[in-house]
């Protein structure tokens, strides 16, 4: 039996922080998980495979735009004419809400909408039965071990599959233990909700197939989803298959000391056409997370021209309008002279200690930025600020750089005497 694992696709992701940059590069991320998705589907189709799972997270959210909840059922057509059913299950991101319609799948689809644990026998074409166990999210969160509630296997049939959506231990997600899986004696265990590809146990095989399509700079490399083949009296065996139309990568870049703002402009160029080269090899358009290392070697005038946004909306001039792309989406300093900036002054130390704590663990962020997120604009055309992890790294980041760059500036100057 050859199964296709797929797992937390989340069409109608918006992409909300990458429009400040670029509209254009946006639209490509907002089709991104689409076009993931139908090379999923065609994956399915050329390679035969007798079903496809789905564990989790369809939908970014648990209201659907016509146009996801549209392209979603014509790629399960697709698979209904190749004769391939399909079980899927909700996560908490479309979590099905009290009074949801169900949806008008076609005839190859078994979705295991309750929030018990539920199962569907199949008849393959291989003539192999599997019967396949899950469950879907009715609400944001399910704080129980709903592995307890699978039952054993009962050996009614060749195969049996569990569908999971949740984490190790993870409190809020439908928290396991991965010996209650092994537990069960089933045959796989199709998981979602971790983004990663990530082996939790061989024998059984329970593992996270990932997401089709990375969505941040922290979902980094490849992407895709699991071709799981498996065999009576023989051990399973897994491929993963790349699927993501854009990978995102992280690169730090050794600043040189002479460099002026056409010089930094032109390293960065340079390392754009080397990912470029990757990217033709790949046929994957790539987005780059960028830090300057070494930051202090550069000119004040400079350092403002990087944090202003200077440096980044000149390389992002040229727009991502071509079928491949390679673009540096985030751009940050890193001043690496910390230790010796305190090595002769123990107090300005402790001083500096103490802020970074205030900074990274105290309220020094949600009170300082407290009257903003309660401003009647913001709270009436933005999104809950307050929750975005983005904007609290960005700018805390941006705190301690501006902290340690004017310290270590006011050294070199002779402000401090030892």
């Amino acid at each position: 039996m050859k199964l296709l694992h797929l797992a937390d696709l989340h069409l109608d992701s918006p992409f909300s922080g990458i429009g400040q940059q670029s509209s254009q590069l946006q639209k490509r991320l907002i089709q991104s998980p689409y076009k993931a998705l139908e090379k999923g589907v065609d994956a399915a189709i050329d390679r035969c495979v007798d079903a496809v799972v789905i564990a989790g997270d369809i939908y970014d959210a648990n209201r659907q735009t016509v146009y996801a909840q549209h392209f979603f059922i014509n790629q399960l057509k697709r698979l209904e004419v190749a004769d391939i059913p399909v079980v899927l299950i909700h996560g908490n991101h479309d979590f099905i809400h009290p009074g949801q319609l169900t949806p008008n799948y076609p005839s190859n689809v078994y979705s295991l909408d309750d929030e018990a644990v539920t199962f569907v026998d199949l008849d393959l074409k291989s003539g192999e039965s599997v019967r396949f166990y899950g469950f879907s999210y009715h609400h944001r969160w399910i704080q129980t071990n709903k592995v307890e509630e699978f039952p054993v296997n009962p050996k009614e049939t060749d195969y049996v599959v569990g569908l999971s959506h949740g984490a190790p231990e993870g409190e809020n997600y439908a928290p396991f233990k991965v010996q209650d899986m092994v537990n069960k004696n089933y045959d796989y265990w199709a998981l979602g909700h971790i983004h990663q590809p990530w082996i939790l146990h061989k024998s059984p095989l329970i593992q996270y197939a990932g997401t089709p399509q990375g969505r941040h700079r922290n979902e980094v490399e490849d992407m895709g989803a699991a071709v799981v083949t498996l065999t009576k009296g023989q051990p399973t065996q897994s491929e993963f298959i790349s699927l993501a139309e854009i990978t995102w990568h992280h690169q730090r870049v050794v600043c040189n000391e002479s460099w002026t703002g056409q010089e930094l402009l032109q390293a960065l160029e340079e390392m754009v056409y080397n990912y470029l080269q990757s990217a033709q090899a790949t046929g994957q358009s790539q987005l780059l997370s960028v830090v300057l290392e070494r930051a202090q070697l550069l000119e004040t005038s400079v350092i403002d021209e990087v944090r202003n946004g200077e440096i980044l909306e000149v390389l992002h001039n040229s727009s991502p309008s071509a079928e491949l792309f390679v673009q540096i989406v985030d751009l940050k300093l890193s001043f690496d002279y910390e230790d010796e900036l305190f090595e002769y002054d123990p107090s300005l130390n402790a001083s500096y200690q103490q802020a970074l704590e205030h900074l990274y663990e105290g309220d020094e962020y949600e009170k300082t930025m407290k009257d903003f997120f309660n401003h009647t604009i913001v709270r009436t055309w933005l999104q809950d600020l307050s929750q975005n992890e983005d904007l609290k790294e960005a700018i805390v980041q941006g705190a301690h750089d501006l902290m340690v760059q004017k310290i270590g500036f006011e050294d070199e100057e002779g402000d401090y005497e030892n």
